[in-house]
C-alpha cells in the first residue's frame, strides 16, 4: 500500500516541476516575441508610449516601468508564462528589462535582461 502512494507523490512532484519549467520557458519565449515587437515598433526611429503599451505580452503581461534617455528606452514588463501540471496549469512569473535603441532607417536594437526578481522592478 505504501509503494503506490509513494509512486503517486513522486509522479505528481516530478510533473509539477516539469510544468513550472514549461512556464519559465513560455515566459522567456514571450519575452523574445515582445523584443521583436518593440524592435519593429521602433524601426521608424522612435518608440512611442502607445507602441510600448500595446499589445501587451500575452494576457497577464504587465508594464511596470518605462525610463527614457533621449530616443532610447528601458521598458520593464512582468510576463506570466504557462505550463501544464498534473492538477492543472502551472504558471511562472518573470520580469524582463528591454533596452530599446531606435535606429532611424534601420532595425532597432533591443537587448533583453531577465531580472533576478520582480521585486526590483516594482
Amino acid at each position: 500500500m505504501l509503494l503506490p502512494v509513494l509512486w503517486f507523490v513522486l509522479s505528481v512532484r516530478s510533473a509539477s516541476q516539469e510544468g513550472s519549467d514549461e512556464g519559465l520557458a513560455d515566459a522567456r519565449d514571450t519575452a523574445k516575441r515582445t523584443a521583436q515587437r518593440l524592435a519593429s515598433a521602433a524601426s521608424d526611429g522612435e518608440l512611442t508610449d502607445a507602441e510600448i503599451e500595446g499589445p501587451r505580452p500575452r494576457p497577464g503581461g504587465v508594464l511596470l516601468s518605462t525610463v527614457r534617455n533621449g530616443a532610447e528606452a528601458n521598458v520593464i514588463f512582468r510576463i506570466h508564462g504557462v505550463g501544464h501540471g498534473p492538477l492543472g496549469g502551472r504558471g511562472a512569473e518573470l520580469c524582463f528589462d528591454f533596452h530599446v535603441r531606435p535606429v532611424p532607417g534601420g532595425t532597432a536594437k533591443v537587448e533583453i535582461k531577465e531580472l533576478p526578481t520582480c521585486q526590483l522592478a516594482r
